[in-house]
């Protein structure tokens, strides 16, 4: 591809206002001054796509389409300019307002929000995760208001093959912890669909490394069982376990339940290998910060200890209920209020600094050119300048308040370990915490779909490439778009403990997708071998074929058009010679033998003997 072509098509793209709407067929029309041939559009677009982000471009689609789209050069999509201060990149003044709104609303928190208490939260949870139990059992038939029951109930409607490993995770102390498909969240969920047609469970082993181990007695479902089995019965179970098991709800004592969405991510992230190795280990080989997980979620890291360190009395779970309790005391105790703050500080700063910025390019002169006024590119939505100010001020809030809060447990208490926990647990703001884990999620989901998007990119224009030289290589590359669709998966997922969960998941089709790969791959240098041998003689003998026909042609129709001229004139004058002449010219060029070409040669041959054939 001419470089030189590439280069004009870009330096157009730039010349466009920022988020004008275009097609590589439109922006290649108006270079060339004429529409390109289709397979030329193609390599174009791929081309064009790879150098924008060099030239601080980028082409963000209209519609999304899957790869490998038959015409990606008619696919509209929208040029957006990367200039600090625009849309796309936050300048340094972005950055020290988001940094200020973080570090004024942290001020705000600690100064203004009141402490609660864990055990308040502890039971207040407890008494709204017993009526969801009873509540979810009368809607499957359970008439009785006792809670044993409910939960005995429950767990004989909904029985799971996870709970065969209840001694493998621990006992029942610990299982729910430390079996990862009994956590009430989007990867438990996965977790549990995985088990089901890999007879496997996932979880933490007691040191706290990764562990996988065989479920006894497993079959594998079919498809529908195992989604059904894997989905909505885990859901039943995880209400049956939620309260606890029905044997200590009837001795009246508070059950193990289950870990909150908060806890259950502690303990899956505990268990990647480079966590592990930051946190260290305790003298008995234990890694610490999943120890610390489990001693949390039994509530003996809150509890009471003697001198000695050794524990007289359990403080509260930190589990579902606890952290439902939490949620609860965070709104009442408006801790929404300096995270509100922070976010309308910084939204509003991004829109009047980038409007101000539109005026100066843009002015107003009066009220018919507000209709020319982009308000996307001002207001505070779709904006990665935006996204990465507001995860700016939330990270500053959240690393000011908790490490306040840290502060001022550890010196109120002088010491004590158990209530130096229980106090921070109290002042941090959970409200801010999952904002910050929003904004964490959004900019890696972000990194990882750029990541994703380059390696369309990529393999769009090796596709290009394939089908200009070969058509027939479209079928070869069914196996690459099957890895990529599964790598995408693994990236969307947006999260470390994602990755895993998600590669355990694809496993086996990435396996049997490498095994073809490596013979795609192989018929591909094969392909582009043969191809770059026969382009090479295209290229060379192209200008004597471009001539050659050009004469061919040339001759013909200089032959045609005299014959027919000649004809005509002798039908207008009467003159058969010349029209008989006309006509057994073209016979000729066109291969035929001519019998006669005049009016004397025609009579001759009429008063012959011979046979005419016509």
């Amino acid at each position: 591809m001419d470089t030189e072509l590439i280069c004009k098509l870009i330096e157009y793209l730039k010349s466009l206002p920022d988020g004008s709407q275009t097609t590589t067929m439109e922006a290649a029309t108006a270079v060339i001054g004429k529409t390109p041939e289709n397979m030329i559009l193609v390599i174009l677009d791929a081309e064009i796509r790879k150098e924008a982000f060099r030239n601080k471009l980028v082409l963000e689609s209209v519609h999304k389409k899957p790869l490998y789209t038959g015409q990606p050069f008619r696919e509209p999509y929208i040029v957006q300019h990367r200039i600090p201060g625009g849309r796309l990149q936050a300048d340094k003044w972005d950055y020290l307002i988001s940094a200020a709104s973080g570090t004024l609303t942290a001020a705000m928190d600690i100064l203004w929000t009141e402490d609660f208490s864990l055990e308040n939260a502890h039971s207040w949870g407890t008494e709204r995760i017993n009526q969801f139990v009873l509540n979810v059992a009368h809607k499957r038939g359970y008439k009785k208001q006792d809670l044993a029951g409910a939960i005995t109930a429950l767990e004989n409607d909904a029985p799971i093959a996870a709970d065969k490993l209840t001694n493998n995770f621990g006992g029942g102390l610990q299982h729910h912890l430390r079996d990862f498909s009994h956590h009430p969240t989007p990867t438990g969920l996965l977790f549990s669909i995985i088990s089901q047609f890999s007879g496997k469970g996932y979880g933490a082993d007691v040191n706290g490394k990764f562990w996988i181990t065989d479920i006894p007695g497993w079959t594998k479902p079919d498809l529908v069982t195992g989604l059904y089995q894997g989905s909505v019965v885990w859901a039943l179970h995880m209400v049956s376990d939620m309260a606890g098991s029905s044997s200590s709800v009837r001795m009246n004592k508070e059950g193990t339940g289950l870990p909150g969405p908060l806890m259950a991510f502690f303990k899956e992230l505990s268990s990647i290998p480079g966590v592990r190795a930051l946190a260290g280990k305790d003298e008995k080989g234990h890694y610490k910060f999943s120890q610390t997980c489990s001693k949390l979620f039994n509530g003996t890291l809150t509890g009471e200890h003697d001198e000695n360190g050794k524990l007289i009395k359990s403080g509260p779970k930190f589990n579902l209920r606890t952290e439902l309790g939490l949620a609860h005391e965070s709104i009442t105790s408006r801790q929404y209020i300096p995270v509100l703050i922070n976010e309308t500080l910084v939204c509003a700063f991004y829109s009047v600094s980038r409007l101000v910025r539109r005026l100066k390019m843009q002015p107003i002169n009066d009220v018919q050119d507000l209709n020319f006024l982009d308000f996307s590119t001002f207001l505070p939505w779709r904006s990665p300048a935006l996204q990465h100010m507001r995860t700016l001020a939330a990270s500053t809030f959240s690393i000011i308040e908790i490490t306040t809060a840290g502060i001022q447990a550890y010196v109120s208490n002088k010491g004590n370990k158990a209530a130096t926990v229980t106090d921070f647990i109290q002042k941090v703001n959970y409200i801010g915490m999952i904002r910050l884990t929003v904004a964490g999620s959004s900019e890696t989901c972000s990194a990882l779909s750029h990541l994703y998007d380059r390696f369309e990119l990529l393999a769009e224009h090796q596709k290009a490439k394939l089908i200009a030289t070969d058509p027939t290589a479209v079928e070869s590359i069914g196996i690459v778009k099957k890895a990529a669709v599964a790598a995408g998966a693994i990236g969307k997922i947006g999260t470390p403990v994602g990755f895993v969960s998600a590669a355990i998941g694809v496993y086996d089709e990435l396996a049997q997708a490498s095994k073809e790969l490596k013979i795609a791959y192989e018929d591909r240098l094969r392909i582009e071998s043969e191809c770059r041998i026969q382009i090479q003689t295209i290229q060379e003998n192209r200008q004597y074929m471009e001539e050659t026909v050009e004469q061919y042609m040339q001759e013909q129709l200089e032959v045609f058009s005299k014959g027919l001229s000649d004809m005509d004139w002798a039908w207008a004058t009467g003159n058969t010679d010349l029209f008989l002449s006309g006509n057994a010219a073209i016979q000729k060029k066109l291969g035929n033998q001519h019998s006669f070409s005049t009016q004397t040669e025609f009579d001759d041959l009429m008063n012959t003997e011979l046979t005419i054939k016509l």
